[in-house]
C-alpha cells in the first residue's frame, strides 16, 4: 500500500511538473502569423480608368430628299469604301442628278488644281536651291581657310623682313572680305533651308488623296443616278462596321439627315485622363494592362502611344492640371465597344522570377529593412535588401531564401530568440 501511494505521489508530482513546464513555455513564447518566402513576378503599377474611343468614324448623311427604300447592310456588318449601304427613292430625280453633276465638276476642278500644284514640283526646286546654297557655302568656307593660311605665312615673312607691311595689310583685308562672304553664304543657306520646310508644309499630298477619293465617290453617285432614274444609292466612305441606323425603311429623309454611323474598330484606342502628379511616371511605349467586363475577366496588354497635357480645369474648388493619355492595343484580336469603360494598370516597374514576401513582414530598424525569420521554432532578426512592391508583396533581393518562414506584423514585444507559435496551426 505504501508503495502504491508513493507511486501515485510521484505521478502527481510529474504531471504537475509537465503542466508547469508547458505553462512556463507558453509564457515565454508568442503567438504569431507566418508567411513563406515565395518566388514569382511582381509589378509596381498605377491604376486608372479609361474609355474606348475610335479615331476613324463616319456619320453617313443623306444627299437627297426622298424616302428610304431598302437597307443593304445591317448593324454589326463590316463594309469597305464605296460599298452601297442603302437605296433612297428620290422626290426629284432630275434636280438630284443636276446637283450631283455640279458637285462632281467642282471636285474635278479642285483635284486638277491640286495636281498642278504638286506636278510643278516646287519641293524639288527648293531642294536644288538649297544644294546650290550649300555648295557656295562650302566654297566660301574653303576660301576663308586658304586666305587665313596665306595671311599667317605673310605674317611670318613680315617678321623676318621678307614681306612688306602693305602686303600684310592687303591679306588682312582679303581675310575680312572672305569672312563676310562666308557669313552671307551661311545666311543664304539657312534661308534656303527654311524655304524648303515651308514648301513641304504648303504641299499636302494627303489633301490630294482625299480630294481624289471624294471625286471617285461623286462619280459613282452620278453614274448610278443616270442608270437608275428615281432612286439613288448611299455609299460608305471608310472601312468599318455599321454601329447604328438612324432611320427605318419607308421613312422620309431630307438632304443632310443622318442615316448611318460607321466605325473603324481597327483605329480604336483607350483614352484616359491622369493627374499631373503621376505624369513623370508615364512614358511612350510603357506597358499597360487592360481589363473590362466584356473580356470575361481576361486581361489584354497595351502600351502608351501618346500623352498630352490638358488645359487646367476647376474641380471641387481647386484648379488642377491633367494629362490625356492614349493607350494602344491589338484591335484586330480584340474588339471592344466604343465608349465602354475599362480598367488600366500602368506598369511602372516589373520584376520576373524573384523572391518576395508580404510587406507586413518588413520593418525598418536603425535605417535598415529587417524581418523576423523563424528557425527551429524561434524568431531571429535578419537584415534584407528590398526591391519593387505591389499592393501586398515586396521583392527581396538579398537576405532570405526560398521557403523560409517570416513573421507578419511582429510587433515591438517580439524579441530575437523568442519562441513563436504559428496561430494558423492552432
Amino acid at each position: 500500500m505504501n508503495l502504491v501511494r508513493q507511486l501515485k505521489s510521484i505521478g502527481i508530482v510529474f504531471l504537475a511538473l509537465v503542466v508547469l513546464w508547458v505553462f512556463l513555455t507558453r509564457l515565454s513564447s508568442k503567438d504569431v502569423r507566418m508567411a513563406i518566402v515565395r518566388k514569382g513576378s511582381l509589378q509596381d503599377y498605377l491604376e486608372f480608368t479609361g474609355q474606348i474611343e475610335v479615331e476613324q468614324k463616319e456619320t453617313v448623311y443623306s444627299k437627297y430628299d426622298g424616302k428610304v427604300r431598302k437597307f443593304l447592310v445591317s448593324e454589326g456588318l463590316s463594309v469597305l469604301p464605296f460599298d452601297k449601304l442603302l437605296l433612297v427613292n428620290l422626290s426629284d430625280w432630275g434636280n438630284s442628278l443636276k446637283k450631283a453633276e455640279n458637285s462632281y465638276r467642282k471636285m474635278q476642278s479642285q483635284v486638277e488644281q491640286l495636281r498642278r500644284k504638286i506636278g510643278s514640283d516646287p519641293v524639288k526646286l527648293a531642294q536644288n536651291l538649297l544644294q546650290q546654297a550649300e555648295a557656295i557655302e562650302t566654297l566660301a568656307r574653303g576660301k576663308l581657310v586658304k586666305v587665313n593660311d596665306k595671311l599667317q605665312e605673310v605674317k611670318r615673312l613680315h617678321e623676318s623682313n621678307k614681306a612688306t607691311a602693305a602686303e600684310l595689310v592687303d591679306w588682312q583685308e582679303r581675310l575680312q572680305i572672305a569672312g563676310r562672304a562666308l557669313a552671307e553664304a551661311v545666311r543664304k543657306t539657312e534661308v534656303a533651308r527654311k524655304n524648303l520646310e515651308l514648301v513641304k508644309k504648303a504641299i499636302n499630298h494627303q489633301e490630294l488623296a482625299e480630294a481624289e477619293f471624294k471625286l471617285k465617290q461623286l462619280g459613282l453617285e452620278v453614274e448610278q443616278l443616270r442608270k437608275n432614274p428615281g432612286q439613288a444609292g448611299i455609299y460608305a466612305g471608310i472601312s468599318g462596321r455599321v454601329v447604328r441606323k438612324y432611320v427605318a425603311v419607308g421613312e422620309k429623309v431630307a438632304a443632310g439627315d443622318r442615316l448611318l454611323e460607321l466605325e473603324n474598330s481597327q483605329t480604336a484606342y483607350v483614352r484616359s485622363e491622369l493627374p499631373a502628379a503621376v505624369a513623370a511616371k508615364i512614358r511612350i511605349g510603357q506597358k499597360v494592362l487592360i481589363s473590362v467586363a466584356a473580356l470575361g475577366g481576361n486581361v489584354i496588354e497595351g502600351s502608351v502611344g501618346a500623352y498630352t497635357p490638358l488645359a487646367s480645369a476647376k474641380n471641387h474648388g481647386e484648379v488642377g492640371r491633367k494629362f490625356k493619355v492614349r493607350v494602344n492595343y491589338d484591335t484586330i484580336k480584340t474588339i471592344l465597344r466604343t465608349n465602354s469603360k475599362v480598367n488600366l494598370k500602368f506598369i511602372i516597374n516589373e520584376a520576373v522570377d524573384v523572391l518576395f514576401i508580404p510587406k507586413r513582414a518588413v520593418f525598418q530598424r536603425f535605417g535598415r529593412h529587417q524581418v523576423y525569420v523563424v528557425e527551429r521554432g524561434k524568431a531571429f532578426l535578419r537584415t534584407v535588401e528590398t526591391g519593387i512592391a505591389d499592393a501586398e508583396n515586396i521583392e527581396i533581393k538579398r537576405g532570405l531564401f526560398l521557403g523560409e518562414q517570416v513573421i507578419l506584423d511582429p510587433g515591438i514585444d517580439l524579441r530575437p530568440g523568442m519562441k513563436v507559435v504559428d496561430t494558423r496551426g492552432l
